[in-house]
């Protein structure tokens, strides 16, 4: 079973065993990186990165200059359609 999964499943895992799931925290943060230091004015760009870092985006939403997620990696989140993003 992978790391993913035992997370998926709610089985207990450790953390600093998967170098997996370390590499997909860091590649989450990067991509939260580079989509908030990309201007408002590129929403090309803030659109494919957001689309890279979440399950799904539905569109006609529209986010606001930032976005965090508190989850390890983003791959679980969507973004609905016409949602709206403040921060």
């Amino acid at each position: 079973m992978t790391i993913r999964e035992r997370i998926r499943g709610g089985e207990h895992y450790r953390f600093d065993d998967h170098s997996e799931l370390i590499d997909a925290v860091r590649r989450a943060q990067a991509l939260l990186e580079r989509f908030n230091g990309t201007p408002f004015a590129e929403r090309a760009e803030r659109d494919r990165l957001l689309r890279e870092l979440l399950a799904d985006v539905g569109e006609g939403r529209r986010s606001g200059r930032r976005f965090t997620a508190t989850t390890a990696t983003g791959s679980a989140l969507a973004i609905g359609p016409s949602s709206t993003s403040t921060r």
